[in-house]
């Protein structure tokens, strides 16, 4: 193995250099067998090296040279990190300190040190530690240049810019750290120490107060983590940031506006989380939030706060959930005066962001914290209604568990209560489908937001109409605008909005239309002019599925609170465009259109009964076609249908079949359709 290793040394001198990798791994295949041949002919190579460095063959150590001196000692020190990494281990215990790693260090320390040569550098002391480390039998080994090592990636790294953390040298020198820690001797409890500051100072890049703090960023999704151990390591990391930040910076910048709010409300939910250290550190956390604020701000802390914030840092120990949230909730109490409105608003949006993110209890010390901030301070929080109830309102309904949707349910009551009228208004402003929350909870205010949905449906605003109308949809299904005498304009005003252009606004008003048969169906027949009027509009039409689908859902409705001699000739128009439907192209039309057939077979008495006839032979073949209709729906729902009309073609067999109920599904059809074939030859 000796013979190979001497040629391949020819092609480094500078006056023939070809590309190292190839070469580097061939001399550590070579070190695995003859590690001090290897050896030996790398140093009669430097030696080489140096010869021509000091003869007249300078050209090739020129700056601009491709082959400069930095790239042959970066390759140099990478070659001996290869060695380290293939030769027998035992030979590697005899050689680690001294050729090997004594090599590198001087290469390094002997050059301008560029960037590439810090990261050959950090890559060849993660090599060397890493083949150290692989070693099974280290016994009482001490790697004698660890110290050395040490100090020089921590020059580079408090070299490194902390204006960026887009750092290949950082990363390198932190996975070299990362490996020098595994080796012996072990760094004493004051070394961590020391390196973790001079590594949180260069990885978390502290940006001045009032611009973006990049380093929350990063943490926020530990913070957040699901796992025990990844929320506790960033609480920690956050605690020791923290610190640094009130020492870097002092106490006389404030911190940008709406940054305090959000910062407690990254960190409060984690007072009660399961991990009890975790608990421990965000309270340390929050102590130093609420330190640095009230330094900044120059508000008032007394000794009974700082008294009161012991005591619940010690009850957050306890192991009694109740406990642990009670002392959560008296932390907010406690923090809650040091708020401006704006903080509150940026906690309670960042509080409200993060339900959902980690576990239910981490959800419910969010609704507590947001609870208690509200009710010590919603009497000054008029002007922000709009932004609390827009935070609140964005993520309840993706809360799934009814607990936390009470308590932000309760919450938009208490605003409700103190701010009615912002309340109210903001609510209809919302994006749907808030309508339902707006019905089922605001409840003693209904005749003040009855109007207030009468007005915005009036408003030249389509927005504001849209909205309105989604929350009269509800208001229609129930009795609310007939008991309190608001019907009537709400039915004019809703005819008008179908008639509009808008087709979400169409929809919701013909959705609302077809609902007065849930919320005031003694008044259908009242309105019924006007009700069929809109619907078959709605049907004639050209365009998207959407507002005929809706309008015939809307007659189904009406139609079960009217008799046969209520329609007039609409009976007529709605048979002709529910058969215009049945061969459409749209499955929601076809299922739509069959169903309400169904329902006006039902409605057909004596007096039609014979024009009704005459639709369903009209009808008999694309009802026969669509009981195999390829969408399920559509042909469970043409079934239905065909056997409510069967009894208008008078013949008797049929309607005993269409009764029979020992068979289902396909069976039930087939016997069907051979009954009919009988009838018909």
């Amino acid at each position: 193995m000796g013979g190979p290793a001497v040629p391949l040394a020819r092609p480094f001198t500078p006056a023939g250099w070809v590309s190292p990798q190839g070469v580097i791994l061939c001399f550590g295949l070579c070190a695995r067998g003859q590690v001090k041949t290897v050896l030996n002919v790398l140093h009669d190579f430097e030696e080489r090296i140096q010869e021509s460095e000091q003869s007249w063959q300078i050209g090739a150590w020129r700056k601009d040279h491709p082959w400069r001196r930095e790239t042959v000692k970066s390759a140099l020190m990478v070659m001996y990190s290869c060695v380290a990494s293939h030769c027998h281990p035992q030979m590697l215990l005899t050689h680690a300190d001294n050729p090997i790693t004594s090599k590198i260090i001087h290469h390094y320390t002997s050059s301008c040190q560029d960037i590439c040569l810090k990261m050959a550098f950090m890559k060849s002391v993660a090599q060397v530690t890493s083949a150290i480390k692989n070693i099974k039998d280290l016994e009482d080994f001490q790697f004698g240049q660890k110290t050395t090592l040490t100090a020089i990636v921590m020059a580079i790294i408090k070299a490194e810019p902390i204006d960026t953390l887009v750092s290949p040298v950082r990363a390198m020198a932190m996975d070299a750290l990362s490996h020098l820690s595994k080796v012996k001797p072990f760094y004493s409890s004051e070394e961590n120490s020391e390196l973790m500051d001079i590594s949180i100072h260069s990885l978390i890049s502290l940006q001045p107060p009032g611009e973006d703090n990049e380093s929350i960023k990063l943490l926020e999704k530990w913070i957040l983590s699901e796992k025990e151990w990844e929320r506790e390591k960033a609480m920690n990391l956050h605690l020791r940031l923290m610190q640094i930040y009130v020492q870097s910076v002092g106490v006389c910048i404030p911190l940008k506006l709406g940054q305090f709010g959000a910062l407690v409300g990254l960190i409060a939910p984690c007072t009660c989380d399961s991990h009890k250290r975790t608990r421990m550190a965000s309270m340390d956390v929050l102590s130093s939030l609420l330190d640095l604020h009230a330094s900044q701000t120059c508000s008032s802390w007394g000794a009974s706060k700082e008294l009161e914030l012991a005591k619940c840092k010690e009850d957050l120990q306890d192991l009694d959930v109740e406990k642990i949230f009670s002392a959560s909730s008296r932390i907010a109490k406690v923090a809650c005066m040091q708020f401006n409105c704006d903080e509150v608003v940026s906690l309670i949006q960042k509080l409200c962001e993060n339900i959902g993110a980690m576990d239910l209890q981490h959800d419910k010390a969010s609704v507590t914290w947001i609870g208690t901030f509200l009710q010590m301070r919603v009497k000054e929080l008029e002007d922000k209604v709009a932004e609390i109830l827009g935070a609140i309102l964005v993520h309840l309904p993706v809360v799934e568990h009814p607990e936390v949707r009470r308590l932000l349910i309760e919450g938009i009551i208490l605003l409700a209560h103190h701010h009615q009228d912002p309340v109210l208004t903001s609510l209809l402003r919302q994006p749907l489908p808030m309508e339902r929350l707006c019905v089922r909870h605001v409840e003693g205010s209904r005749h003040r937001l009855s109007e207030l949905v009468l007005r915005g449906m009036a408003s030249e605003v389509l927005s504001c109409r849209v909205s309105s109308t989604a929350v009269c949809v509800e208001f229609m299904s129930d009795p609310t605008l007939y008991r309190e005498k608001l019907l009537k304009p709400a039915v004019l005003l809703l005819g008008r909005g179908a008639d509009q252009e808008d087709e979400t606004l169409r929809v919701l008003s013909l959705r609302a239309l077809g609902n007065m048969a849930l919320g005031a169906p003694k008044k259908v027949r009242q309105y019924r002019k006007l009700l069929l009027e809109k619907c078959l509009c709605a049907l004639r039409e050209p365009g998207g599925p959407g507002v005929p689908s809706e309008a015939m859902d809307a007659l189904a409705r009406i139609l079960a609170e009217l008799r046969e001699g209520d329609l007039g000739s609409s009976l007529d128009a709605i048979s002709e465009r529910c058969r215009a439907f049945f061969d459409n192209d749209s499955e929601l039309l076809r299922v739509k259109a069959f169903l309400l057939f169904g329902k006006l077979a039902n409605v057909v008495r004596v007096s039609k009964r014979h024009f009704f006839k005459e639709e369903v032979k009209k009808a008999w073949v694309p009802l026969m076609l669509h009981c195999q209709d390829p969408c399920s729906e559509a042909a469970q729902a043409c079934m239905a249908t065909m056997y409510r009309c069967v009894h208008f073609w008078g013949f008797k067999a049929l309607e005993d079949a269409s009764r029979r109920s020992d068979a289902s599904g396909a069976d039930e059809m087939t016997v069907f359709q051979m009954t009919l074939c009988s009838v018909l030859t």
